[in-house]
C-alpha cells in the first residue's frame, strides 16, 4: 500500500511539472547567462555572449522540428492555434526548406500506436550537396497513460503491464524508421550527394530521440531539448549496435522541471564524452519550473538569442563534442571504426 501511494504521488508531482511541456510564457531574456558542460568539466562553464548565441544559432533548426511535433496536441482543442500553423502543411518548417518524410500516424502499426508514440521525420537538401534528416519525437502529453508509462519506465518495465512502452517501440523499429527516412528523401530530393541523420525532441521525446541515436550507427547526433534522463541505453540498446560515435547535446532552460532530476544523478553519474549540456536562461518566468519547460517558449528565445526570424533558412552544421571512448572500450571493443581507433591511440 504504501509503495502504491508512493508511485501515485511521484507520477501526480511529474504530471503537475511537465502538463506545461508545451506552454508559452513571457518575452525571452536575451541577456542572461549561457553555461556548457561536458565530461571534462565537474561545474559548468560560463559561455561568452557571442558563444550563446553560436548555440543558439545553432540549436533552431532542431527546435523547429522538436516544437513543430507538439502540433496536433497543442490546436487539437484550439482552432485558432491551428490557423497559426497547419498541422498537415507545416508552413513555418516549409518556409525554412524542410519538407515532411512521414509521421508515425504512416509509420506504426496500430497495437504501436497504443503505446501513445508520436514522431515525424523531415528532410532538407540542396542539389548536389549532402542534405540534412531530422526525426523528431513528441514528449509528455500529460493526461496519456501511456506516456508516463513511458516516463517511468526504469520501475514500469519491470511490472507486468501488456504491450510494448514507447522505447520498445523505437528501439525495435530504429533500423525500419532510419531506412525509411532515406527512401522519402531520395525521392523527394534526388539530386543530393546524400544524407545526415540527426534526431531531435523535447522532454520525453528527448530521451526517445537519443534512443534512436544511440540504435543505429547511421545517426550522426541527437540534439534534445530539457531531456528526461530516461535513454534506454543500457536496457534496450544492444553491445552489437550501438553507437558509440553519435554526439549527443543536451540543450536546456535552467530552473525547469526535469533540471533537478538531472542534477541529482550527477552527483553520481557523470557526463559520457559524446555528451555536451548547454543551458539557457530564456524564458525568465521568475523560477517557475513548470513554464521553464515549455518548448514553445523556449523555441521562442532560442531564435530571439540567434536574432532570427521564425522563418530565417538556418543550416544544420557540425555537431560538437568527440565520440564515447568509454563506450568503445567497454561494449565495441573490436570495433575497427575510425573513432574507436582514436580512442584507442588517445588510451596509449
Amino acid at each position: 500500500m504504501l509503495r502504491s501511494r508512493l508511485i501515485a504521488a511521484t507520477v501526480a508531482m511529474l504530471a503537475a511539472l511537465l502538463q506545461a511541456c508545451a506552454s508559452t510564457s513571457n518575452a525571452p531574456d536575451l541577456d542572461s547567462l549561457a553555461f556548457q558542460r561536458t565530461s571534462q568539466q565537474r561545474t559548468a562553464e560560463e559561455l561568452s555572449a557571442e558563444q550563446a548565441q553560436a548555440y543558439a544559432v545553432w540549436a533552431v533548426p532542431f527546435s523547429r522540428v522538436a516544437s513543430h511535433v507538439y502540433c496536433r496536441y497543442l490546436s487539437g482543442n484550439d482552432p485558432a492555434k491551428e490557423k497559426r500553423e497547419d498541422c498537415q502543411s507545416y508552413p513555418e518548417l516549409e518556409s525554412t526548406g524542410w519538407m515532411q518524410l512521414y509521421a508515425s500516424r504512416d509509420v506504426l502499426k496500430d497495437d504501436e500506436k497504443k503505446s501513445g508514440l508520436e514522431f515525424m521525420a523531415f528532410g532538407r537538401a540542396e542539389p548536389g550537396s549532402t542534405g540534412d534528416i531530422v526525426i523528431g519525437f513528441k514528449g509528455t502529453d500529460f493526461s496519456s497513460l501511456s506516456d508516463w508509462r513511458s516516463n517511468l519506465r526504469w520501475f514500469t518495465r519491470f511490472l507486468p503491464i501488456p504491450g510494448r512502452d514507447q522505447y520498445q517501440v523505437v528501439h525495435s523499429q530504429a533500423q525500419q524508421l532510419i531506412d525509411l527516412a532515406f527512401a522519402r528523401a531520395q525521392e523527394i530530393f534526388p539530386s543530393a550527394a546524400g544524407f545526415d541523420v540527426y534526431a531531435t525532441g523535447h522532454s520525453l521525446g528527448g530521451g526517445l530521440g537519443q534512443l534512436l541515436a544511440y540504435s543505429d550507427s547511421r545517426v550522426k547526433g541527437a540534439v534534445v531539448f530539457d531531456p528526461t534522463p530516461v535513454t534506454g541505453y543500457s536496457s534496450l540498446v544492444t553491445d552489437g549496435q550501438v553507437n558509440c560515435s553519435v554526439r549527443v547535446v543536451r540543450i536546456f532552460e535552467r530552473g525547469e522541471a526535469l533540471q533537478y532530476v538531472r542534477s541529482v544523478l550527477r552527483r553520481f553519474y557523470t557526463l559520457s564524452t559524446n555528451i555536451t549540456e548547454i543551458s539557457f536562461d530564456l524564458i525568465h518566468s521568475g523560477g517557475n519550473p513548470i513554464a521553464n519547460h515549455s518548448m514553445t517558449a523556449f523555441r521562442g528565445g532560442l531564435e530571439a538569442r540567434a536574432k532570427v526570424s521564425k522563418t530565417t533558412p538556418l543550416p544544420v552544421t557540425v555537431m560538437p563534442g568527440r565520440p564515447d571512448c568509454h563506450c568503445f572500450r567497454d561494449r565495441r571493443p573490436q570495433d575497427q571504426s575510425q573513432d574507436a581507433a582514436a580512442c584507442q591511440a588517445a588510451a596509449q
